[in-house]
């Protein structure tokens, strides 16, 4: 029997609004970077960007299923519209559709740790309410986005006008 999101049992139902805030921010993060792996050009850095974005999308891709999964095994409905992603989403509206590397690459990282925040909110929520197994879910989850993170702030040059 699946229940609708208002019917979930009070400390289950924070967990499953957390974790569609986290689906919503991955569809998002998702597009966000396949948007910058498709409109990047005229940098010297093209290649090794293009590759790396590339990457960091296929990373972030699979944790779209888990998440939803997650969310029903937890009788909860998962979001699962383009219009309730946006709504949802932590991150900010960046403008993908730019070629400014530095700009590319400072929203990427302002995004990973608008993202790593939402990240540590839901640990702290899994770990409160007992839920071990999201919560070491979510932890790996942060481990990943931690060094995505790491890779593009290393990849700002330094003395760049957005860094």
């Amino acid at each position: 029997m699946s229940l609708t999101n208002d019917q979930i049992p009070f400390p289950t139902k924070h967990i499953v609004d957390k974790l569609n805030q986290l689906l919503a921010s991955t569809v998002d993060f998702y597009f966000l970077y396949k948007g910058y792996h498709w409109n990047l050009k005229n940098t010297r850095h093209f290649y090794q960007l293009h590759l790396l974005f590339d990457k960091h999308a296929e990373q972030i891709y699979p944790h779209i299923d888990l998440l939803a999964e997650r969310i029903r095994v937890l009788t909860g409905t998962p979001n699962s519209d383009l219009n309730s992603y946006r709504q949802h989403s932590v991150l900010s509206a960046y403008d993908h559709t730019h070629s400014k590397v530095d700009l590319t690459l400072n929203n990427l990282r302002q995004a990973h740790t608008e993202y790593i925040e939402i990240l540590r909110e839901a640990i702290e929520l899994t770990e409160e309410k007992k839920d071990f197994a999201n919560n070491d879910y979510l932890t790996g989850v942060l481990q990943e986005h931690t060094l995505m993170r790491w890779f593009i702030a290393s990849s700002i040059e330094e003395g760049s006008k957005a860094a």
